[in-house]
């Protein structure tokens, strides 16, 4: 009789853990940000070959508006996995969201100490930013549930990937920069087939990876641009713009969607000393779609990683709301000067480098244009500070 009571119990409880594995999902409000849209005559304000942030994201710093949303995280609030940070100023990342007719447009701010060259290793032990993006809501994936992420209740490696999603992770590097990205996303039409295996390196066989693309394969390919900037010994920047014909996976989307929103995470992972074994990680959820969450002695367990990026009011609105105009925004500083204020003293020597961080010489005089037609152009303030920016050649002769 015990032991058919023992049995009983154990089966008991392994249906219990079972089920709140699989209930526990939910969608969670308060993971939600606001992506602005963008009036279609100030589109022309983003160019990722100007060396500067695109001016509509200044609106973040104005005066007299009520404060537009972000996401704001730092290494000791919001990590997921790796060496924890040892203060919130150990790595911290803003993200600013817009959109237009055309695409999404999203500005990384990140402050790190230690800016580690890259590693010829997996992104997650660099210097890298993160995002996923799904073609679904944040509500409508936890209501669908595993129609939507198959694995998402695999209690041996729970992860949270959908077939609509795509991951790009675009890295920093040491003191000059890197102009190359990882684009991933789930193999077409594996849902509902026997194609797919949960249990295969947290998903690796139903991932498609594009590795080491350049920023020029990243227009080409996809639509997609990207341009890092150097603003000070702490602070980077990267501006991107992903077109709705490549968010997601697929033929990725038309436009807003019906629900007005689409699931998302972001990330940072701050890899302070080259270590091999990984960085700081932090996440906005505090999970990762594509890693499966361990408590403490090691077990998998439930962790909800998709929050909402929302499309809502035009900026132009909201500077007709509060008696602004686009004169007032460009009016605000100077466009690296709102985010640094290294540039406020005079400009006592200028260096120029390719992409790669070697010096440019002169020939005859005259500067050697590199292959890539882009090149790093530092400038030395008065105050001993520095800021690199990349700029075309053509720009300098």
């Amino acid at each position: 009789m015990r032991r058919i009571i023992f049995s009983l119990t154990l089966v008991s409880l392994l249906v219990s853990l079972v089920s709140a594995q699989e209930t526990s999902h939910s969608y969670d409000g308060r993971y939600e940000v606001q992506a602005y849209e963008v009036p279609a005559d100030k589109e022309s304000y983003f160019d990722i070959n100007d060396g500067q942030l695109s001016a509509f994201w200044l609106m973040w710093h104005m005066d007299g508006i009520d404060p537009l949303d972000k996401i704001d995280l730092n290494g000791e609030d919001h990590h997921v996995y790796g060496q924890k940070a040892s203060s919130k100023e150990d790595g911290q990342l803003n993200v600013r969201f817009a959109y237009s007719d055309s695409g999404v447009y999203i500005l990384y701010e990140v402050r790190d100490d230690n800016w580690v060259a890259y590693l010829d290793q997996a992104e997650y032990k660099n210097d890298a930013v993160e995002l996923f993006g799904a073609q679904h809501s944040q509500q409508e994936l936890y209501q669908e549930g595993a129609a939507l992420m198959p694995c998402m209740n695999d209690l041996a490696t729970p992860h949270q990937l959908t077939e609509g999603h795509f991951q790009l992770q675009v890295r920093f590097g040491g003191s000059q920069l890197v102009d190359k990205f990882n684009r991933n996303r789930w193999k077409p039409s594996l849902i509902g087939t026997s194609g797919y295996d949960c249990t295969t390196g947290h998903g690796d066989g139903l991932i498609e990876y594009n590795s080491d693309l350049t920023f020029e394969d990243a227009q080409a390919l996809y639509g997609i641009r990207i341009e890092i900037i150097l603003s000070d010994d702490a602070w980077r920047r990267q501006e991107w713009f992903i077109p709705w014909s490549s968010w997601g996976g697929h033929a990725g989307l038309s436009g807003v969607p019906a629900s007005n929103k689409v699931a998302i995470s972001v990330g940072y992972n701050d890899n302070d000393d080259g270590h091999t074994e990984g960085p700081t990680a932090m996440r906005w959820r505090l999970a990762d779609p594509y890693r499966k969450v361990e408590d403490n002695n090691g077990a998998p367990v439930s962790a909800d990683a998709w929050g909402d990026l929302a499309f809502t009011d035009n900026l132009q609105t909201i500077l007709d709301n509060a008696g602004k105009t686009w004169a007032d925004v460009e009016g605000t500083g100077t466009i690296n000067r709102a985010f640094s204020a290294r540039n406020s003293g005079r400009i006592m020597k200028t260096e120029f480098f390719t992409v790669a961080g070697q010096k440019i010489k002169k020939v005859d005089g005259r500067l050697q244009a590199p292959a890539s037609g882009l090149v790093l152009k530092k400038m030395t303030f008065s105050d001993n500070s520095s800021q690199t920016i990349r700029v075309p050649f053509s720009t300098i002769r």
